[in-house]
């Protein structure tokens, strides 16, 4: 019965969606046709507001399908169970110069068809007082979906007199797609003045992670 409910919420959700969608695509064809400066812009906008409404759909899409479709439902556990792992490991595949943090607090990526994981940082924390500069993510926080989207956070920090960089992190990832990461190697920065942060982490998926 509460799936049922949900099934028909979501349905629900996606017919109003669909309504958006059109209107915003009318809007848009209507702008094409018109010239200038003012007129690029609200395309640019309109074309957005147009994306996000379509991930926006796939979503709700992906609600009813768990709600409604045992098949789906079935699915979605098989892609969980293979993304589940008791040890986990995901490396530093770059850093950045940041003027005004001193780690990456937000993440956000997708486990690619290879079985590779890119997570991109999108967020950074604010260094105001002069010992901020030396504080360093130890653990990490997130989840994945069945579709392999990851999302993560820094939710422990730790400071050293010369600041220390990440360069890999181990943990699980269960079977409700919790993943929880610990720093397990790093090293010192000695040239950059605590300034660089992670931009970018992978991980391997389907193989053993010793």
């Amino acid at each position: 019965m509460e799936s049922e409910t949900r099934a028909k919420l979501s349905l629900e959700e996606l017919e109003d969606l669909q309504r958006e969608i059109l209107q915003t695509r009318a809007k848009l064809k209507e702008q094409s046709l018109k010239k200038g400066f003012f007129s690029d812009i609200k395309i640019t906008k309109l074309k957005d507001q147009e994306h996000t409404l379509m991930l926006d759909q796939a979503l709700l899409i992906d609600r009813y399908l768990l709600a409604s479709d045992v098949s789906y439902q079935k699915l979605a556990k098989e892609n969980m169970a293979l993304l589940q792992s008791d040890n986990i490991k995901f490396k530093v595949h770059s850093r950045e110069y940041s003027f005004f943090g001193s780690y990456a607090t937000r993440f956000k990526g997708k486990v690619l068809n290879t079985g590779l994981s890119k997570i991109s940082s999108f967020d950074s924390n604010l260094a105001i007082l002069p010992f901020d500069q030396f504080e360093y993510p130890v653990r990490l926080h997130g989840t994945i979906d069945h579709f392999g989207r990851i999302n993560l956070k820094t939710i422990k920090t730790k400071a050293s007199f010369l600041k220390n960089l990440p360069k890999s992190y181990r943990g699980v990832i269960n079977k409700e797609g919790k993943i929880q990461l610990a720093v397990s190697e790093r090293e010192t920065d000695l040239f950059f003045g605590g300034k660089l942060i992670i931009s970018h982490l992978m991980a391997r998926h389907f193989v053993d992670n010793a």
